[in-house]
């Protein structure tokens, strides 16, 4: 006999709905439709991978899972909501129907243990008289709302969420119908700052309807172990996935670019000039999947001109000012910086003028450890000091900051690009041993989590394992290495392919690239380059992952000189329209120096 459940509010309580399998337990609120919780019974539900009212109570009910807008024309203000549906429960399926002016939206849950997986449609069909545009005002025109738990444009769109810790089974979906146009965010707000990534918007690619005419969206959610099991899965589930390999996201320029699909391999020579290149793979069957992969010049020819740049536009040559030799943040918009030559003069501002240990209300442990690289590399240059800057020399000028840095708090932090390798630190170890002691218990600063509070981590203890061939500090590096894999994801965008999500003032969390994700390169350069006896060849994808990691962040520069901090990849953040590079060059320019300490690793193992 077929079970109907009709949901009313009874006693002024709201019904909720359960989906429940070997492998989901999916809670549905009984009055808007919205998604909940969505758990792993294997795990005993300890983690809800959706936002809720009980993880998130700062945001409004009416941006949940499933929720959403269109907009259908000036009387409805733009911005339709819907939120209010008629649900049906037929044994394990849910249906939610919405009627929003003339739109009529279907969404229909279902749940089965013989495929292990949790499927969810959308269909839009078109009520009225006339035909129904719902992108008539761009992409952002309609939206589905993605709430991932995140605090702290083809046809093989997918979406995977890797749990930080690495404890659990990862939760992902692949689409099996339909296609996604781009995503946004909202509510990056004040209130949270960037302990999380704020509301996912989802936009789906709906055609024009004509009268009685319909469209669906459909994805199914599925449990994995790592991306191979995750490309696998999307694979067997979807006949709309289309995967496609390339050694490179980024290429150099007039290198050739080869890409993989089911065994077939294409060379492509359409990538040999500079700049980005949108490549679309088309199957036999129709379906479709697009690479967006960028060429930039080659590595000295690069750095060259960025230096160039820096020189004629960035460094500030207003005498006797606080800022005197400083190389200032440049506006590409505005253009208007006045600078002259002078490392000497930039080498002066660093010695008597910059704030670091000088004023304790600007006391940012986080700048000094490129203040010692800052001195080692003066050292090495031998360059023409003059005045205070020459009272001292750049080794005791290090030696200073190095015997300050610890008694001011550093041992508490986790600090970038510490000199380990070159040998200029080896004799403060406690921090160190802190930090392996410490585990997952990771500092906050400035945010509770991000990718670059644990990629120090990572690298310090890596670094020493290079250094003292002493495997315990292997073994404390790979926790965290592991850890911080997870922030990265396999996308088909030079922008995205392998680089870490990194939290920006404000709102900028979905900035691909921004310099910082190069730690993750430089994480696993170590790892690569400490490795002995490999056999597996490990050494070599690894260096070769970390390598294009390092390639993918040099978008931020262009062949004239040219910088951007970051770039802002979703379609919009907070109703702004994004995808777009930053107008500020301001520290971008550590990708350049991760770069050259990567390839000017010289390090030889005792």
């Amino acid at each position: 006999m077929l079970k109907i459940a009709i949901l009313a509010s009874l006693g002024g309580l709201i019904a909720a709905l359960d989906l429940s399998s070997q492998d989901f337990r999916i809670s549905i609120n009984g009055k808007t439709g919205a998604i909940y919780k969505i758990t792993d019974p294997l795990f005993n539900d300890v983690v809800n991978w959706v936002v809720s009212g009980s993880n998130a109570p700062w945001l409004p009910t009416g941006s949940r899972w499933c929720l959403g807008y269109a907009d259908l024309g000036q009387d409805y203000l733009h911005r339709n909501f819907w939120n209010f549906p008629q649900i049906t429960k037929r044994d394990n399926t849910v249906e939610a129907v919405h009627i929003a002016g003339t739109l009529e939206l279907l969404v229909s849950r279902s749940i089965t243990d013989e495929n292990r997986s949790f499927t969810e449609s959308y269909t839009f069909t078109n009520k009225g008289a006339s035909t129904l545009n719902l992108n008539s005002r761009g992409t952002t025109s309609l939206a589905i709302y993605g709430l991932f738990n995140d605090h702290y444009t083809n046809t093989s769109d997918c979406v995977k969420l890797s749990q930080m810790g690495g404890n659990y089974r990862n939760l992902g979906f692949v689409l099996a119908k339909g296609a996604l146009v781009g995503y946004s965010i909202e509510s990056r707000d004040p209130v949270t700052l960037s302990n999380t990534r704020g509301v996912f918007l989802l936009h789906p690619s709906i055609p024009i309807l004509e009268p009685g005419a319909s469209s669906t969206i459909a994805w199914t959610w599925f449990w994995h172990s790592d991306w191979d099991d995750f490309f696998k899965q999307s694979a067997a589930r979807s006949k709309q996935f289309v995967r496609v390999e390339t050694d490179y996201f980024t290429s150099i320029t007039r290198d050739s670019l080869y890409l993989s699909h089911r065994g077939q391999v294409l060379q492509c020579d359409e990538t040999g000039r500079p700049g980005r290149t949108n490549l679309v793979v088309t199957t036999d069957n129709g379906y479709n999947s697009t690479l967006s992969l960028n060429t930039v010049p080659k590595y000295d020819d690069l750095i060259s001109s960025r230096t160039k740049f820096m020189i004629e536009n960035q460094q500030d040559t207003t005498p006797d000012t606080p800022a005197e030799g400083a190389y200032r943040v440049f506006d590409n918009q505005a253009n208007n910086v006045q600078v002259r030559q002078s490392l000497e003069k930039y080498s002066a501002y660093v010695s008597t003028k910059l704030p670091i240990g000088m004023d304790g209300s600007k006391k940012r442990l986080y700048n000094w450890h490129w203040v010692l690289q800052f001195r080692i590399t003066v050292a090495a240059l031998d360059l023409n000091l003059r005045g205070i800057a020459a009272e001292k020399t750049p080794l005791e000028r290090f030696m200073l900051t190095l015997e300050n840095f610890y008694p001011e708090g550093g041992g508490e932090l986790h600090a970038i690009g510490l000199p380990i390798l070159e040998k200029s630190s080896r004799a403060v170890s406690r921090p160190w041993t802190n930090i392996a002691a410490r585990g997952q218990a990771y500092p906050s600063f400035e945010v509770n989590l991000e990718q670059s509070i644990i990629a120090p981590a990572a690298v310090t203890l890596l670094e020493l394992w290079r250094y003292t061939g002493n495997e315990d500090w292997l073994d404390a590096g790979k926790l965290h290495l592991n850890i911080l894999l997870h922030s990265a994801g396999k996308q088909l965008d030079y922008r995205l392919h392998d680089l870490a999500i990194r939290h920006w003032d404000g709102y900028w969390f979905d900035t691909f690239p921004h310099f910082w994700s190069t730690l993750n390169g430089i994480t696993l350069h170590h790892y690569a380059k400490g490795l002995k006896n490999d056999t597996q060849r490990q050494g070599a994808a690894t260096l070769k992952t970390a390598n294009g990691i390092t390639r993918n962040n040099l978008a931020l520069f262009e062949a004239n000189g040219r910088a951007s901090c970051a770039y802002i990849y979703p379609t919009s953040v907070n109703g702004r329209a994004e995808n777009y590079k930053d107008p500020y060059a301001n520290d971008q320019d550590w990708a350049l120096t991760h770069l050259l300490r990567i390839e000017d690793d010289a390090f030889v193992e005792e």
